[in-house]
């Protein structure tokens, strides 16, 4: 199935089902048969063979493989169909088959005396790696983070097409963003989104939706960083960015980001799995200014993009954009006044006039007096609290403007 042009009735030809059932038959009889599912096998089986006995440990642990070989065999057929049928399920599925590959074995997890691997479905999602270390545990959730803020999935909005006319590029520490920008030319936006918080962005890792040219290899070569993603990269610009031995440099396919916007999202709960994916039968969000004042032009694509950023931060999440590049982020607060004024902080002088998004409503005008006293001009967030009248009068009476959202996007 793997092969370009293979038809649906050539693959279906290809199901085994001889071959599995052998298997689970050999695996259920594992007491006195050692069933081998793969050549990785074959060096340590013939020593015990050799040395006259075949222990029941080992048999067992033959059994186990054949039954996670034939697993993933039947859930790659049942991919297979789903996807060249074109179903996606309108509803969450009644039993989550979770049998993904190894895809490799990392030094450790998030720390050294906790021990890691990856698995995965799918590696030729797997993005192609140029130059540099092996990439850790860490590099993996920072780099899922960092290209999920890539997505041109719609906002649903009508500020959402703005997304199209950008090239956009995204610094993330600890799965946390520190800085994203949208310009006309890759180096431009690197450059933006590197400076929004030069001190954040130390050991951090930066990808951007279009090829990195010598420009924005300039600009990377300024920093410590861990990982820059790209879909491309100038020949100029590797021969930058390869004077630093141990900079991961990766290459992804460019529908990727989309991609991961899409998927089934899994967290691990209480011994067991929590699923989520957006609901393709909810209704459009839906954007209203509840203020007297109206967002100017500016101020309206400013806030599509906080907004379109505040939704990949931790909540309570506070994003402060200004010309279309973060000034001022803020994650992960129990008290969102205190998250507005760490990003206003951090924005400084850059808040003046900005837009500011909330990942949840404000539930006292506290929240946004907080976000004007720090310079803030036009503010979203979502509506839905019993004081949003409270909200929306201190809007009106500090003169600036204010949107409300139908949809929230808390991150957990």
């Amino acid at each position: 199935m793997a092969r370009p042009g293979t038809t649906e009735e050539e693959a279906i030809e290809q199901i085994d089902i001889g071959g599995v059932a052998l298997l689970r038959a050999a695996a259920k009889n594992f007491e006195h048969v050692a069933v081998l599912t793969h050549p990785s096998q074959y060096a340590e089986y013939r020593v015990a063979i050799e040395s006259g006995d075949v222990p029941s440990a080992l048999r067992r642990k033959y059994a186990i493989a054949a039954y996670e070989r034939t697993a993933e065999y039947d859930v790659a057929i049942s991919h297979y169909l789903a996807a060249a049928g074109e179903i996606l399920p309108s509803e969450l599925p009644g039993a989550l088959a979770l049998t993904l590959p190894l895809a490799k074995r990392l030094r450790y997890g998030t720390n050294p005396q906790e021990r890691a691997a990856f698995y995965l479905d799918r590696r030729e999602r797997l993005p192609e790696q140029l130059h540099g270390k092996a990439l850790s545990y860490n590099n993996l959730l920072d780099l899922d983070a960092t290209l999920r803020l890539l997505s041109r999935a719609p906002l649903g909005a009508e500020f959402g097409s703005d997304r199209e006319r950008f090239i956009r590029a995204a610094v993330v520490k600890h799965t946390v963003p520190c800085g994203v920008a949208q310009r006309s030319r890759v180096g431009l936006a690197v450059r933006e989104a590197l400076e929004a918080d030069p001190v954040s962005a130390f050991g951090g890792i930066v990808a951007a939706d279009a090829p990195i040219d010598a420009a924005a290899a300039q600009a990377l070569g300024r920093y410590f960083l861990e990982i820059v993603a790209a879909p491309d990269f100038d020949s100029d610009a590797l021969d930058v960015l390869k004077k630093k031995k141990n900079l991961r440099i990766m290459r992804f396919g460019k529908s990727l980001p989309d991609e991961l916007a899409h998927e089934l999202r899994l967290r691990s709960a209480l011994g067991g799995v929590l699923a989520e994916n957006d609901d393709p039968d909810a209704p459009a969000e839906e954007w209203r200014v509840v203020s007297r004042r109206q967002p100017s032009s500016q101020q309206w694509h400013d806030l599509a993009f906080a907004w379109d950023v505040v939704r990949h931060v931790k909540s309570n999440g506070i994003v402060i954009v200004n010309g279309g590049t973060t000034r001022g982020i803020c994650a992960g607060q129990t008290n969102r006044v205190s998250a507005v004024q760490i990003a206003s902080q951090r924005a400084g002088d850059h808040a003046k006039g900005a837009a500011c998004a909330s990942d949840g409503f404000f539930p006292f005008a506290d929240g946004l007096e907080a976000a004007v006293a720090g310079g803030c001009a036009a503010i979203i967030a979502p509506g839905g609290s019993v004081r949003d009248d409270e909200v929306v009068s201190a809007a009106d009476r500090l003169d600036v403007a204010l949107v409300f959202s139908s949809y929230r996007y808390f991150l957990h």
